[in-house]
């Protein structure tokens, strides 16, 4: 529910947009990102408000939001322009909590999600819910891009 009302208050921020000034705009934008802290500002926030994206660029480009790397790394697309830091393996780097590294270490070993449930003790839908979550994390959308972002591929002329 804190998800939705995040999306629903990055709308109203964008919609009030055109009748506010800059400072206005900065202003409301930062009191939304310090009420829920920029980790919590993540896809489907920049997915389903936007020109969200923008203001959070705007804030960054007038170092108004101190941005963790690993948070500009896995929204570069959206902080277009934004000095990106490489990342750490997301498994050691604190990205995902510990059940999400329990989940992803299973779908790295080539497990199904019912094989995930099973070997986690979780309910099927809690596995699709983390593998939703790490794959927000990770900036991709399907399982193959979350191993290659671990994983990278190796050339077949090397």
């Amino acid at each position: 529910m804190r998800a939705r009302h995040l999306i629903v208050e990055a709308n109203q921020l964008v919609l009030a947009a055109a009748t506010q000034t800059k400072t206005q705009q900065l202003e409301a934008l930062s009191r939304l990102v310090e009420a829920h802290g920029i980790v919590n500002i993540n896809r489907s926030v920049f997915d389903e408000a936007p020109g969200f994206a923008a203001g959070i660029l705007s804030l960054v480009q007038a170092g108004l939001l101190s941005v963790p790397d690993k948070y500009r790394h896995y929204y570069a697309e959206f902080l277009q322009g934004v000095q990106v830091a490489p990342v750490a393996d997301p498994l050691a780097s604190g990205l995902l909590t510990g059940r999400e590294v329990d989940v992803f270490e299973c779908l790295l070993s080539g497990l199904s999600n019912t094989q995930i449930s099973d070997k986690t003790g979780m309910a099927l839908s809690t596995t699709k819910w983390h593998l939703k979550n790490i794959y927000s994390k990770l900036n991709v959308s399907t399982r193959t891009e979350a191993i290659l972002a671990v994983r990278p591929r190796h050339s077949l002329h090397s």
